[in-house]
């Protein structure tokens, strides 16, 4: 706790709050007073920085366990409680937090005139600061979240459904779907934190646990709240377990899938289980029953080995949680075993990394130094989606794909047509690398318009003459330099806005090169903006 106090008093406010997190998840829950000011300390650290939420989250913590006989130190988290819900325009809750600082200061034994200057101070401090001085919402996925209205979940629906074709299930747009429109949020069914970032993401929901809450019984894992901490009903099998998770591949969400739920569950939900069916529309109930319906692919003997070792583990590792209870019956061994069996087939070939915008080493001040960085996306952790799976790779991919949490986002990278197939991005270019090449890496041969018609690699690609861009294509050509302006000076906003408009001002099909271009700036900018960021990458988005 002294280290993250003597990082505040230096300004180091990242690292104060990294410190005072691991400070917090190895302190007996019965120090109060101690949680108290690490609550404090911290708070004031989500204060500088501008993370309003997290700092009324910890001055309430602070002040629950801290001593009422510590007055002026209380009186300074009271300060920063009521400048911090002033700056969110929570008027019924500040009129509340004035009222308790007030009646505090009464009940102590301080005299009457410190008292006076200590409520003129916040009133003067209340009145000086802006309205929007300090205001800034959780994360920049929350005002996302709330501009679309999606909330939590945005289920399909509205304007795509699922068909069935030669090759599986695929997606087709219902109606036109403009670029930059938010097609699908889907959480994950089951999801986990590479073990590397059990101390800085919330081992729930994978963002960054700022205002860290412990868990009660062990030190190795943090929530960033108290209701991301009882909703991680997993982690009471998995609490003593850590250290043998599997670190990569399908199992980690095979085995979260099993310990998110009981052994009672898959009993008593058994038929849920019975009839393998890849060919099924949405299903908006049974999360599980979508994870068993997944496309699956036996690749010979040799992998049916593998997958059975696999299912073997996870059997294993469920037997040392205790899953199973004190009793259990080879019966219900073998029972969970071929279920973990047919999990892993699906999940095997559909399971997707989550990803962090985490470093900006390479930043220099424009947009594409950031994106030049080799270090700037982290993996975070893997997880298996509902909807997400079903959408087909295409080389050529309209849509965009970023996370928030441990939630998979899905947007129109341009205009989608009614009936055009929806596609999701598997990592292979058409314009970067040739069709063998592509098919050797995807592992599959891919059946997208790219690869059916062989288009070309990006300098084989048409574009707009200086005559287009000059006399036919001059609004275009004007927008090409705001957008190159833009990125010059790391304006995100106009570099999402530029590319969107690009899109629509070309008025070409693909392949075409003036299409790739601001199409890749519109995913890079949507990322940007609303995709997993770090604390430190968080701040440094801030201030640019």
């Amino acid at each position: 706790m002294r280290k993250g106090q003597s990082l505040l008093s230096n300004k180091h406010y990242i690292e104060s709050v990294e410190e005072l997190n691991l400070s917090i998840q190895l302190m007996d829950e019965s120090e109060l007073e101690n949680i108290g000011w690490i609550a404090a300390f911290r708070s004031s650290a989500c204060f500088e920085m501008n993370l309003i939420h997290e700092t009324i989250s910890d001055c309430k913590l602070a002040l629950e366990n801290l001593p009422k006989e510590k007055i002026i130190q209380r009186f300074k988290i009271w300060e920063r409680l009521a400048l911090s819900t002033s700056s969110v325009g929570s008027q019924a809750a500040l009129l509340q937090i004035l009222r308790s600082i007030k009646s505090e200061l009464e009940d102590s034994e301080m005299e009457k005139s410190k008292i006076v200057s200590l409520l003129e101070r916040l009133a003067t401090n209340l009145r000086s600061q802006k309205p929007s001085s300090r205001c800034r919402l959780k994360n920049d996925e929350e005002k996302n979240e709330r501009n679309d209205e999606d909330g939590e979940e945005r289920r399909p629906g509205d304007c795509v459904e699922v068909r069935v074709g030669e090759a599986g299930r695929y997606v087709v747009a219902t109606r036109d779907i403009q670029a930059g429109e938010l097609i699908l949020k889907d959480p994950s069914t089951a999801a986990v934190l590479n073990i590397q970032y059990i101390r800085t993401n919330c081992s729930n929901c994978l963002k960054p646990a700022i205002a860290g809450v412990p868990c009660s019984t062990c030190s190795q894992v943090i929530f960033c709240s108290v209701s991301c901490r009882a909703n991680a009903n997993f982690h009471a099998l998995e609490c003593k377990y850590i250290h043998i998770y599997p670190t990569i591949g399908p199992l980690a969400p095979i085995l979260r899938l099993f310990t998110s739920k009981s052994f009672e569950y898959f009993k008593e939900n058994s038929a849920l289980f019975q009839s393998y069916d890849p060919t099924t529309d949405w299903n908006l109930e049974q999360d599980l029953r979508c994870v068993f319906n997944l496309q699956r692919r036996e690749k010979g003997s040799q992998y049916i080995l593998e997958m059975t070792v696999q299912a073997y583990y996870v059997l294993d590792c469920l037997r040392r949680m205790g899953f199973f209870g004190e009793k259990s019956s080879d019966e219900d061994e073998l029972y969970i075993g071929r279920l973990a069996y047919c999990f892993l087939l699906g999940v095997e070939e559909n399971s997707h990394q989550i990803v962090e915008y985490q470093n900006h080493t390479g930043y220099t001040g424009s947009f594409d130094s950031l994106f030049d960085s080799e270090d700037l996306i982290a993996v975070i952790g893997s997880g298996v989606t509902r909807y997400t799976s079903l959408f087909n790779n295409s080389c050529d991919v309209n849509t965009i794909k970023y996370h928030q949490g441990k939630s998979t986002v899905l947007r129109a990278k341009r205009l989608i047509r009614k009936g055009e197939e929806v596609s999701d991005f598997y990592g292979e270019h058409f314009f970067n690398t040739e069709r063998k090449i592509r098919r050797d890496r995807l592992g599959f041969q891919c059946i997208c318009t790219p690869c059916r018609e062989n288009w070309g690699l990006m300098k084989k690609l048409p574009s707009f003459t200086e005559t287009n861009k000059t006399k036919i294509k001059k609004n275009w050509a004007q927008e090409r330099r705001h957008l190159t302006s833009a990125l010059a000076r790391m304006d995100v906003e106009s570099i999402k806005d530029s590319s969107l408009k690009l899109g629509k001002l070309a008025g070409v099909s693909p392949p075409h090169q003036d299409l790739v271009v601001p199409e890749m700036y519109l995913n890079y900018s949507l990322c940007y903006l609303y995709g997993n960021k770090s604390l430190r990458f968080l701040q440094f988005s801030k201030t640019v």
